[in-house]
């Protein structure tokens, strides 16, 4: 096939063959292959394809197993990202793999990569991408033959096209059209249910007919029943004869197992007895621990004591010299209120000897006043 000489065709052929080529991608890097990752170590991964691209290859795997558990509901069906139910650690997830995967198709699209990554772990492609990938290719072998059709055939193509949506709506008119008959049709055949409901009758009597022959038929089953019966029988016995055969060969198995069960439970009763003089001794041996820590707990409870007996004396004895320093405080408190109201009362003492010392003042100011008026007042009257 000849490659497309148009600019824009050559742009669709190079966008379908890097799509080819991402969906190929996608096959190397499937869940299979990510749960055989996330078995390994991390150091392992980045010792083989490197720091970034192993840990980035680790990680994904991390979160395919997240994504697997938290967002893949009973029925195998992922929740959508707008689901009000889903959590916001299970959105971020499916966030996150999606640039993770991104990233590992444009790391692994270098075949130097794939190579590695084959020898690594084996070509592990998924068979479901597979009929994808060839319909894809058929797809893309349909773009460039369309892309490398010359215009005139192109043309003649859409012409053609063109014609046979013209047909098409005749045979739409026509379909109308026999529509419309159709229905004159039915309308006539409710005319005709009179004559069906004749045949009916006709057909009521055939089965009146066929009852009465019915008695013969269930003779003839009945015979058929009987020899089935017989046959049936037969298998039964021979089925219950070679039940029996089993039976005696499981009889034998049994008794074969009670003389095995027989020795094994001797074994185990002797390692039972080993068992409980083991179990004997170190209860001996805890008795004799439990005595000793026992001892030491009744010294280390009579020095408690002892220190406790102490500490109440100490603490009486604070009690005391608190209640002491209480009603000291108390007495210096009562004093102090004491002096203060004192305090106050030669304060207004001292205010009301100052008043009366001014008034007396101004009284005696205003009769030495009123004696020198009167003196005045004499001396007039004298000249």
């Amino acid at each position: 096939m000849s490659k497309p000489i148009n600019v824009e065709a050559q742009r669709v052929n190079k966008i379908l063959n890097e799509t080819v080529q991402k969906i190929r991608v996608l096959s190397l890097l499937n869940q299979e292959l990510f749960e055989e990752i996330s078995k390994k170590e991390e150091e392992d991964i980045c010792n083989v394809f490197g720091q970034q691209i192993g840990q980035l290859l680790y990680r994904h795997a991390l979160l395919e197993q997240s994504f697997k558990q938290n967002n893949i509901g009973p029925d195998s069906k992922m929740y959508a990202l707008d689901d009000e139910y889903l959590q916001e650690e299970s959105r971020k997830v499916a966030i996150d793999i999606r640039k993770t995967i991104s990233n590992l198709v444009r790391h692994f699209s270098m075949p130097a990569l794939q190579v590695k990554l084959k020898a690594t772990f084996g070509d592990q492609r998924s068979n479901e991408f597979a009929g994808f990938i060839e319909t894809f290719e058929q797809l893309k072998t349909l773009w460039l033959t369309k892309l490398t059709t010359p215009l005139e055939e192109e043309q003649s193509i859409k012409e053609q096209l063109r014609m046979l949506q013209s047909r098409t709506q005749k045979l739409k008119e026509i379909r109308d059209q026999k529509k419309e008959h159709l229905q004159k049709y039915e309308e006539e055949s409710k005319e005709q249910k009179e004559q069906r409901e004749y045949e009916i009758q006709n057909l009521k009597k055939t089965i009146a007919d066929e009852n009465a022959q019915k008695e013969q038929r269930l003779k003839e089953l009945g015979d058929f029943g009987k020899n089935r019966h017989d046959r049936l029988k037969k298998t039964h016995d021979e089925t219950v004869d070679r039940l029996k055969k089993s039976i005696a060969n499981f009889e034998n198995q049994l008794a074969e197992l009670k003389k095995q069960n027989k020795t094994d439970e001797q074994k185990l009763r002797e390692d039972y007895k080993r068992a409980d003089r083991v179990y004997t001794d170190n209860l001996q041996s805890y008795d004799t621990e439990m005595k000793q820590q026992s001892k030491a707990k009744e010294q280390t409870q009579e020095q408690f004591d002892q220190v406790h007996h102490e500490l109440l004396i100490i603490s009486e004895e604070y009690k005391q010299r608190f209640e002491e320093r209480k009603k000291r405080e108390e007495i210096l408190t009562i004093m102090k209120r004491k002096n203060e109201e004192q305090q106050k009362q030669m304060n207004l003492l001292h205010r009301a000897a100052d008043w009366v010392q001014a008034h007396w003042r101004g009284l005696l100011a205003r009769r030495e006043m009123e004696k020198a008026r009167k003196g005045k007042k004499k001396k007039k009257k004298k000249k």
